[in-house]
């Protein structure tokens, strides 16, 4: 009988550990998932604000090379035209 007992409190300990590993098991994979999640919407919202910082740049240029005449004008909008390329590139 005592050995029957053993036998169960072995089965039980090992129940534990195995129920343990799958809890942890499942902890790892849940935040696997989570940090994927966090990453993907931080890409989007990378992309969001890169358009958004296009759109801006080439409002910008146009009614500054609608306003800016001559060598300044020419100038200010190569380097707006640089910075949208800069953002395509990023």
């Amino acid at each position: 009988m005592f050995e029957m007992i053993e036998t169960i409190d072995q089965w039980w300990e090992k129940y534990q550990k195995d129920m343990e590993k799958c809890l942890t098991r499942s902890l790892g994979i849940a935040l696997k998932s989570e940090k994927g999640l966090k990453i993907r919407t931080t890409n989007q919202s990378e992309k969001n604000e890169t358009n958004r910082a296009k759109r801006t740049i080439s409002s910008a240029g146009t009614g500054l090379k609608e306003t800016l005449k001559g060598q300044f004008g020419n100038k200010v909008s190569l380097a707006l035209d640089e910075q949208e390329k800069a953002l395509d590139k990023g």
